[in-house]
């Protein structure tokens, strides 16, 4: 018996080395973004004030919402171990000129919703989803490619997207 176990150890490390080529570069990993990992989010009063440089109207703000946004990060206030690059991974929000959105975490649907926006206060727009999209409760701050759903002066959690491509 002892033999045979000499006998398939040996035959099994000589498959091994016989496959392994050290020569070989490794398989590249797949492209995918949800693997990286999430960037912290832009610094509040850089982006609120690169917000406030812009003028907005209604028309303007729901133009600029079009199209896809991808979940970067959620900072939460009064819950900081929510703050991470994690909840959401993988969703994007499509906001469509209809006034419907489709909510798609790793490519796959989710949820769909009509979404209307409103003034909240004299300097910012809300949106009101039905059914609730939570990802995009808040005042609606802009900056470049960058896009903030702020509920955090509420004691809410404020949730980042970057455009889309």
């Amino acid at each position: 018996m002892p033999h045979y176990r000499i006998f398939s150890l040996s035959l099994f490390l000589f498959l091994v080395l016989a496959n392994c080529n050290p020569d070989e570069p490794a398989p590249e990993k797949e492209e995918n973004p949800c693997n990286e990992p999430a960037a912290p989010p832009p610094a509040e009063l850089n982006l609120l004030s690169c917000h406030r440089s812009i003028s907005r109207d209604s028309v303007a703000t729901e133009s600029a919402l079009l199209g896809v946004w991808d979940w970067e990060y959620i900072s939460c206030f009064w819950k900081t171990e929510k703050a991470n690059g994690e909840d959401y991974k993988c969703l994007s929000i499509e906001f469509k000129a209809d006034h419907t959105l489709i909510v798609k975490e790793s490519g796959k649907i989710t949820q769909t919703a009509r979404w209307k926006i409103f003034r909240g206060d004299p300097e910012f727009f809300l949106i009101k989803t039905e059914p609730l999209v939570p990802q995009v409760v808040g005042r609606i701050m802009f900056c470049k490619d960058v896009l903030e759903f702020n509920d955090s002066y509420v004691d809410g959690c404020d949730n980042y997207f970057r455009k889309g491509k």
